[in-house]
This record gives structure tokens, sequence and C-alpha cells, in this order.
């Protein structure tokens, strides 16, 4: 799923601005008057575009307030978050993205952190319910989801709580699309949330899929830890292997959870 999104990943990343930066005139709690000007006017333009039925408008004009709000990453004002938020349940997969990348990236994730969680559990409930006979609107959702959690992973902890909850999934597509990004976040409970899905994943149905999504997730947790625990990398269906990985991970976890940031 991830390489099929890789095309949509890099247009965004060529639409936005090459960086954020400070503005010497805006303080974190006030934009100086011409920031004040220029955000109000991609502010309202943004609002203006959730009525306009070109999605590719709509997709401008997210990504012009995004490169407005980067002139200013030292003031990032609330007034247009919801609105953002909004878009994250567009028709158009490119607008979505664009949405969560310009939250991810230029909004103050204290702000937007758990309205974005709200979008992402739901749609994750919705994947979990569908029925088999709903392919393709299963595939459609579950692309949604995997750009919404990508585009919002710049806001690391304050997007933790969400990306855990994939974690939480007995279904394996959405395990996969946390299984990855969950490395990218730093919540205090995350290496025992990971740890916990590794052990759900090895009882799902055996395939190369969950196969590769338990290593996925043992790859995170080491990252995430720096346990310097030995990985099951050689194979992941061998039960021994995974049972030695298991219990020396439980071991680390009870000894340093405590420490760990």
């Amino acid at each position: 799923m991830t390489a099929r999104l890789l095309p949509l990943a890099v247009g965004l990343l060529l639409s936005l601005s090459a960086g954020a930066e400070d503005c010497v005139d805006c303080t974190p709690g006030s934009l100086c008057a011409t920031h004040e000007a220029s955000h109000k006017a991609a502010g309202e333009a943004l609002k203006a575009a959730a009525r306009d039925g070109d999605a590719g408008k709509r997709r401008e004009a997210i990504l012009a307030f995004g490169r407005e709000c980067a002139a200013h990453s030292n003031c990032r004002p609330a007034s247009y978050v919801g609105t953002l938020v909004f878009f994250l349940d567009d028709m158009n997969l490119e607008v979505v993205a664009a949405a969560a990348k310009t939250l991810g990236e230029t909004q103050d994730p204290t702000k937007f952190g758990v309205h974005a969680g709200r979008v992402v559990s739901l749609l994750k409930k919705q994947i979990e319910g569908l029925k088999p006979a709903a392919a393709r609107e299963r595939e459609d959702r579950l692309k949604r989801l995997e750009a919404i959690v990508e585009g919002l992973l710049p806001a690391g902890e304050h997007v933790a709580p969400a990306v855990a909850g994939l974690l939480s999934s007995a279904d394996l597509d959405v395990l996969e699309i946390g299984a990855v990004r969950c490395r990218r976040t730093r919540g205090a409970r995350m290496p025992q949330v990971v740890l916990e899905a590794i052990e759900r994943c090895r009882t799902m149905p055996a395939s190369e899929k969950r196969d590769r999504v338990c290593l996925d997730l043992v790859v995170s947790w080491e990252e995430l830890t720096k346990s310097g625990i030995k990985s099951p990398i050689s194979d992941a269906r061998d039960p021994a292997e995974m049972d030695r990985w298991i219990t020396e991970a439980r071991a680390w976890l009870r000894k340093y959870i405590g420490t760990w940031k």
C-alpha cells in the first residue's frame, strides 16, 4: 500500500515550500501585521475552497495556506485548524493528503491532535466493520487512513495515541499502516503497545504479509527502545525464535520502561 501512495507523497513534497522559517517580527503569541494580513487572506481562501467542487482548487488552497504558515513557523495561530480537519473527510484522496500534511507540518499539534485522532479512530472502526464484499470501499478507506497518518506524523507524540490505536487493531491491513509509522512517534506507552501488537499479530492466520508486518513491528520496537535485543529477522515464522525475542523484550520492558523517554 505504501508503494501505491509514493507518487502522491512525492507530489506533495514538491508542492510545499522548501521549509518552514521563523519571522523576526512575529512572536509565539502574535503574528506581525504583514503575516496577520496574509494569514487571514490565505485562511479565508481555504474556507472558501471547502465549498468549491473542483478538487484541484481545494488542494491548491490547502497547499497555499501551508506555504503561508511556513513563513512564520514561530507563530502558529489555530484560527483555521478546524477547516483543515474538515478537509480530512474530503472525497478526494489528494485533498485529504494535502490537508493532513499541512496540519502535521505547519499547525500547532496541541490544537489539532485530539480532533485528527478522532478522524483516524473513526476511519479505523469503519474499515474494521466493512464486510468482505465491500473490497473497493475498504481499499479507499485504507488509502485515506494511510495518507492521514503519514501527513500527521511530524506532530510526533501528539499523534502517538492515534497511531497506538492502529496497533490495537485485529485487522492486518490497519495494523500494517501503524507498524512502520509508530517508530516515528514518542508516546510514553508506545513500546508496550508495539509489543502487544507483535503478540497479537502472531495469532493471526499465517501469511507472508503477517510475517512482514510482525517484523516491521519488531524493527519499530528496537528503533524506539534501542534495547540491543537480537532481532528474529532471519525467520519470523520460527516460533522458537519469536518466543525468545518476546521473552527478552518483556524482560527489557519490565526493567527499563520507567526510564524510557
